[in-house]
């Protein structure tokens, strides 16, 4: 019974272990050299955020109020914050890759925070969390009572508690805040369920509304097994559900663009639910309805237009954003959409590359104008240094560096060993040159081609002496460490879907 002990001793816990730590407003400030301590509280909650963040400078003042709130309750939490900029090794060891993130910490293993960033709605959700995370249950009434209270129930069967199986359900039920999970080992309830010792039952209410993991505990793999079954088969893309679709631990996306209004999902719906029911394990299945303006933008990222849906894409996520993959049949039949899948997840399909059309004028200025279908023979040139800035139309400091690029082009413009060049990698993507934030600068070096990233002011005066200097003065020296949001630089993330 020690497992058992540890589960209600965890849960009776108070905070306390703090001491010594400097405050701001009741809230710790958490630095990498104190993390370790502040974790050893039960129940910590963490702002992750950047100075020059706006969402941040909203936030705060919220979470001072946060802070006063949870006085007011018996919930023993302790509330913390992070510079990133101060502390930029602490924002990569926990992911940090968008602003404010806050995470609750029980017993030290985080719960990313995913709602709405209002004191009320964080108070619910730590009154939910903020509590022991597995509830026993004793009876048949108590485990229907117990799926009924939660969209997501999860109960894990063990006829001895102190087995590492069951340790291993108590530690992903810890790291999983989003479900209700539950234990029994009463004789009855297994009786009512025909489970089997060692079996954990996932309820629902949608698709099979029940699912067994039934193979080897193991917690990744129990992990995945809840993360492909808490979700419907074929998800019908909804931004409240973005974060929780698109930044879990699933990296494979077959997404299907459908227009409801003319009747793309009645026709269509079965067709993906048969190759769901195949590979929900692997890729999770997500439709746009292209109906919807915000929904529509998606077709951009995938060089697609209304007149092409209803359409089909692969997306694989990567830190740098997401590779894209076409199928080699477009017709939405179960057959052409299995063997899309199936093909993908063999490793079969090449990665399609998005590619602007070269437009007729694209030298006519001192800056000279780069599609993925003119890079390789601008680019590569080994006759001449070309310095290519990456941008994002909507991206408010390209639109700032707009002017002093042109600029540099001016500068530049007569010097024969010197091509200044643009690129909207949002709508052109190269194989080897991935783009982690906006604008990003590099300098492909004569003789060599080596692409050298430009970290130095963005002046005309700096990028001149970065690109006089064949890319010494000002270049990256540790440019795969950098937070991929950072102040000035417009990062991409999972958020922007």
């Amino acid at each position: 019974m020690e497992l058992l002990k540890i589960l209600f001793v965890t849960a009776l816990c108070v905070a306390g272990s703090i001491a010594k730590i400097e405050e701001e407003d009741g809230i710790l400030i958490v630095t990498k050299d104190n993390f370790e301590e502040v974790l050893e509280d039960t129940y910590v909650l963490i702002e992750f955020y950047a100075p020059w963040c706006g969402s941040c400078t909203k936030f705060a003042p919220k979470y001072v109020e946060l802070a006063k709130a949870l006085l007011e309750t018996e919930l023993e939490v302790k509330l913390g914050k992070v510079d990133t900029t101060e502390e930029p090794e602490l924002a990569q060891m926990q992911e940090i890759r968008s602003y404010p993130t806050v995470k609750l910490f029980r017993d030290g293993v985080p719960i990313k925070y995913q709602g709405d960033l209002e004191v009320s709605a964080v108070l619910d959700w730590l009154t939910k969390k903020a509590t022991s995370p597995v509830e026993e249950i004793k009876s048949i009434r108590g485990a229907k009572k117990f799926i009924k209270k939660h969209d997501i129930a999860i109960i894990g069967f063990f006829k001895d508690f102190d087995t590492k199986e069951a340790e291993t359900f108590w530690h992903v039920a810890n790291a999983n805040g989003d479900y209700g999970f539950g234990f029994t080992n009463t004789e009855s309830v297994f009786k009512e369920f025909k489970a089997e010792d060692g079996q954990v039952f996932l309820f629902k209410n949608f698709d099979e509304r029940q699912n067994v993991y039934n193979k080897q505990m193991d917690a990744k793999k129990l992990e995945k097994f809840i993360e492909a079954n808490s979700i419907p088969l074929v998800i019908d893309y909804d931004e409240k559900i973005s974060e929780k679709v698109f930044g879990g631990n699933n990296k494979d996306f077959l997404v299907a663009f459908l227009s409801e209004d003319d009747g793309d999902y009645d026709n269509y719906a079965e067709e993906f639910t048969k190759t769901a029911k195949k590979y929900h394990e692997k890729m999770m299945v997500v439709t746009f309805n292209v109906d919807d303006p915000q929904q529509s933008q998606m077709l951009e990222y995938f060089g697609l237009k209304k007149k092409d849906v209803p359409a089909m894409r692969i997306i694989n996520m990567v830190d740098s954003g997401f590779h894209k993959f076409k199928p080699e049949n477009p017709e939405l039949k179960d057959k052409n959409i299995y063997d899309f899948a199936s093909k993908y997840l063999k490793g079969e399909l090449k990665r399609y590359l998005s590619a602007e059309d070269v437009p007729e004028d694209w030298d006519a200025k001192p800056v000279k104008v780069l599609t993925g279908k003119n890079f390789e023979k601008i680019a590569m040139d080994k006759s001449k240094h070309v310095l290519v800035g990456f941008y994002a139309p909507w991206c408010g400091h390209c639109k700032q560096l707009a002017p002093i690029y042109d600029e540099l082009g001016e500068k530049y413009e007569n010097n024969k060993k010197v091509v200044i060049a643009k690129l909207d990698a949002t709508a052109n993507e190269l194989e080897d040159i991935d783009i982690k934030g906006y604008p990003t600068i590099i300098l492909f070096k004569k003789g060599t081609n080596e692409a050298i990233r430009f970290e130095g002011n963005r002046t005309v005066e700096g990028m001149s002496k970065f690109i006089d200097s064949d890319g010494t003065e000002g270049a990256s020296e540790e440019e795969d460490k950098k937070v991929e949001e950072k102040e000035g630089e417009e990062g991409l993330s999972k958020d922007e879907l």
